[in-house]
């Protein structure tokens, strides 16, 4: 396997991402997180050492702002994933679009290690959820732009941070059963 060098990591704050970002710093890659919440993501820096890890206060919603994130890494990987749409974070926004514009970025700049986090069951469940349809436009985007990215469909993940389990848990804090 060719070394990682320079690796972004869209999404490096959340749930799935922070353990990507752990995982690119234990290689030894120098690992930027682009953020819409630089004070959420200051704590991933103390998961390499000095100077490993950085974070930029960016809106990656804008192709500019984008393509500057992605031009000086050899190794992307998307973690950005929503669950429920609010404002600007649609499903086609998020799961299509972004996905797209990640891929055709990594094209431009000649970067051929994208790793795209999708879910698993789509294809069965694209009919019925804007959720599902719109992931599975997205890899199809992935895919169009960048044949040998690498598409994960992780079924749901189990953790301590995660937006799953914990929402069971809170809503049994008030259950009276």
């Amino acid at each position: 396997m060719t070394q990682i060098k320079k690796a972004v990591v869209f999404g490096g704050s959340g749930f799935i991402g922070h353990y990507v970002v752990k995982h690119l710093a234990d290689l030894g890659a120098q690992v930027h997180i682009p953020t819409r919440n630089a004070e959420r993501a200051a704590l991933l820096k103390t998961y390499g050492t000095p100077g490993q890890i950085s974070t930029e206060e960016v809106n990656i919603l804008q192709p500019d702002a984008l393509r500057a994130q992605i031009e000086p890494a050899d190794t992307v990987v998307n973690c950005i994933g929503v669950l429920f749409e609010r404002g600007k974070a649609t499903f086609p926004m998020m799961h299509h679009q972004l996905p797209k514009m990640i891929a055709e970025s990594c094209q431009q700049f000649g970067i051929r290690r994208l790793v795209h986090i999708s879910a698993l069951g789509i294809e069965a469940a694209a009919a019925s959820s804007s959720y599902a349809k719109s992931k599975l436009q997205g890899e199809e985007a992935v895919q169009s732009s960048l044949p040998e990215a690498v598409i994960l469909r992780p079924s749901v993940v189990f953790g301590r941070e995660d937006n799953f389990i914990n929402q069971f848990a809170k809503m049994a804090m008030y259950s009276p059963a």
